[in-house]
């Protein structure tokens, strides 16, 4: 899927459930669909640039640095906060391994071989 955005983006995230977030320059975080190239959500988080941006290990959250001043060369924006975001949860990788389950199990012979296959993935 190629997808034309017009976005400054200053750093990126990949979560292993498809989901791509972005922190631009304007201190906006820019959840995207890497399958379907649709933007999901576009969540206003700081007033200046967005430094860094990192999904949890279980891709329910994103963790995110940014500045408070929309200059950063000015002395009293140089610090940086710190963020933690929590995702809704039909963007989590929860919801996806939830999606795969419900496709899987009526096709398994075994009733416990969809809970190895989840613990097993997750």
């Amino acid at each position: 899927v190629r997808t034309k955005i017009d976005l400054r983006v200053a750093s990126v995230s990949f979560s292993r459930n498809g989901l791509l977030a972005m922190g631009g320059f304007d201190g906006v975080i820019t959840l995207l669909n890497v399958h379907t190239g649709q933007i999901l959500s576009q969540t206003p988080a700081y007033k200046g640039i967005i430094h860094r941006i990192c999904f949890s290990p279980d891709a329910d959250c994103l963790l995110t640095t940014g500045s408070c001043g929309e200059s950063r060369f000015e002395p009293q924006n140089r610090d940086s906060d710190l963020k933690c975001f929590e995702l809704p949860f039909e963007f989590s990788f929860k919801h996806t391994l939830s999606k795969v389950a419900e496709a899987l199990v009526p096709h398994l012979p075994h009733d416990g071989l969809h809970e190895i296959i989840a613990d097993y993935a997750w």
